[in-house]
């Protein structure tokens, strides 16, 4: 069974979901069925629109009352954002940060979760918000796969061409300089505060890895310092300040919070600073 859902915004998706479902995965709905249930008899799979985008979907199954969640990759990069967000699922399997991985496919894509039942992390003060998420961060860093790498963060954000303009800063280049990496390790890459899921027993999970990539250790902080001040930006100071004291109390590793702030704000300022100068490149019509 097939149902339409609205999304948060009251639209009602179209057909063309379930078309893409029926297309990929319709023979396998029986298999789908018993890895839910363990039960080999034949089961109706109801299936609920969570969300959708050009290159996965993202559903809600309930096989007589056991809950999974589906994710579907196809489209433009699909193949690619699979494997990413198999291979984070999987190498997490046994953090308690990631819901539990019960199925995946690398022929037909998709991938089975266990489903979450949660509630709103975002609803809670802000600074506590922002606390739980960089104790979060501290023990992804410290349980994900991770390897050796040299250098310093100058060296290597200046590799990035675009979304940064470290040139305009005038202590990026000393700063940076002067912090060395310490390794690379899988990394979320995607610092959208909607991509942590509160359980109804309180435990913060993360979910969302088809960005994840292997990247110095602290780039997830220094990404999420941002979105926070994007977030919260009426009390940027005292989210910030929880932020740091939830990774510091939580990590055990090399990486120096001080540092990694001093990091997070050159970077945000150099990605205002060349989103700026594109708006301002863009001709009047």
């Amino acid at each position: 069974m097939l149902d339409d859902n609205p999304d948060a915004t009251g639209t009602l998706y179209s057909a063309d979901w379930k078309d893409r479902l029926r297309h990929q995965l319709g023979f396998c709905f029986p298999q789908i069925a018993e890895t839910l249930t363990g039960l080999t008899n034949d089961r109706n799979v109801k299936f609920e629109m969570v969300k959708a985008s050009s290159r996965s979907l993202c559903l809600k199954l309930n096989v007589d009352g056991k809950l999974g969640f589906l994710k579907l990759f196809d489209g433009p990069d699909g193949s690619a954002a699979f494997f990413r967000e198999k291979m984070s699922l999987h190498s997490m399997l046994d953090s308690g940060l990631v819901p539990g991985l019960l199925a995946y496919s690398d022929e037909l894509k998709f991938i089975l979760t266990e489903w979450v039942e949660t509630r709103s992390l975002l609803d809670a003060e802000p600074s506590h918000t922002a606390f739980r998420i960089g104790a979060w961060l501290a023990a992804f860093d410290a349980a994900a796969p991770a390897e050796l790498a040299s250098g310093n963060w100058f060296g290597y954000l200046s590799k990035f061409k675009t979304g940064v303009a470290l040139s305009q800063i005038v202590e990026a280049k000393s700063v940076l300089s002067g912090i060395p990496l310490c390794g690379r390790v899988l990394s979320r890459n995607d610092p959208a505060l909607h991509n942590y899921l509160q359980t109804q027993s309180g435990a913060l999970l993360g979910c969302d890895f088809e960005q994840s990539r292997m990247r110095p250790r602290g780039w997830d902080y220094v990404t999420g310092f941002g979105a926070l001040i994007e977030r919260f930006p009426a009390k940027s100071n005292e989210v910030l300040e929880a932020y740091s004291a939830g990774f510091a109390r939580s990590h055990r590793g090399a990486l120096i919070v001080d540092e990694l702030n001093s990091m997070a704000r050159i970077l945000f300022c150099a990605r205002a600073v060349a989103s700026r100068s594109e708006r301002e490149a863009q001709p009047w019509q």
